[in-house]
């Protein structure tokens, strides 16, 4: 669903159910700390990228043939779902909009693992997690969720979450320990943060100290990393050796190719000489760069 400023900022003082495997350490991709550091204003909210918006302009599609499936009508969302600390926000309703009603949660995927059989519960377990704090919000018995695979062409498929009282309990119960713990006691989760949220982090230009044990660790890997990287290249360079002038090769279970590929991308430099113009068209990103070198020497 599009949320609205307004359920953002409803969002942003609680926990939503996107956020609540994380919090039970759950999430593949992101950690308590990623969600603390959201929540104190140390990191700047993730920017909606592609695939979300892709996403959210597919939901209708899929709830539309959710409502074919089910034979009976989806309402579109009118507010945000709130218990205590809990935020949830919906895609739609069977019937009507109301506490109590079905929920329909709408999800567009490249990824097949964890996803089972159609009309079971065999979802993802964030999947699980995040329908089980939308129905403890709402009070509602079942969540249907209409998945769109989109791997090797597409695939519908809907399945059915029921409402499980002992993991509603447990969200219920970590959410608000950890809220009360982290949030408001202003301390960082255990869990370690990712990078995509440390990029996010909102610094200052300024120094600081940091432990030695910390920048040492940092460099023994980044030299195992280093000679890893090498001992890749000289494997594969033994490998294509071998190949002699064959640009593939097998030992009976696994392939190899080397094949010509291209890639055709915009010569800014030949463009911006011909048309000057052109340079009001061009784009700055910023991003951080970290760099680790010893005082006064290299890296």
């Amino acid at each position: 669903m599009t949320i609205t400023e307004k359920q953002l900022a409803a969002r942003d003082q609680g926990i939503g159910s996107s956020e609540v495997a994380a919090i039970l350490g759950r999430d593949q991709y992101r950690t308590a700390w990623d969600i603390w550091a959201v929540k104190t204003g140390r990191a700047e909210p993730q920017a909606e990228n592609n695939a979300m918006r892709i996403g959210t302009r597919l939901e209708r599609a899929l709830l539309d043939m959710a409502e074919d499936e089910l034979g009976q009508k989806i309402v579109a969302p009118t507010s945000t779902f709130v218990r205590g600390i809990l935020r949830a926000n919906v895609d739609g309703m069977l019937d009507r909009f109301q506490r109590g009603a079905t929920i329909v949660e709408a999800k567009t995927t490249s990824a097949s693992e964890g996803w089972g059989t159609p009309g079971t519960a065999e979802v993802p377990e964030r999947v699980f997690l995040q329908a089980q704090h939308q129905m403890l919000c709402a009070d509602s018995p079942r969540v249907y969720v209409a998945r769109l695979l989109a791997s090797f062409g597409f695939q519908f498929a809907l399945y059915q979450v029921d409402r499980d009282e002992d993991v509603c309990a447990e969200i219920d119960a970590r959410c608000s320990e950890w809220w009360e713990a982290h949030v408001i006691g202003d301390t960082a989760p255990a869990a370690a943060p990712s990078m995509e949220t440390l990029a996010r982090i909102r610094r200052e230009a300024k120094k600081v100290d940091v432990d030695a044990n910390l920048i040492n660790r940092e460099r023994i890997a980044r030299t195992t990393l280093d000679r890893a990287e090498a001992e890749y290249d000289a494997a594969k360079a033994a490998l294509l050796a071998a190949m002699g002038d064959g640009d593939m090769a097998t030992d009976g279970t696994w392939t190899v190719r080397y094949t010509q590929a291209s890639r055709t991308s915009a010569d800014m430099a030949e463009i911006l000489k011909r048309w000057p113009e052109a340079k009001d068209l061009t784009k700055t990103s910023t991003f951080r760069r970290f760099d680790v070198r010893k005082i006064g020497g290299t890296k």
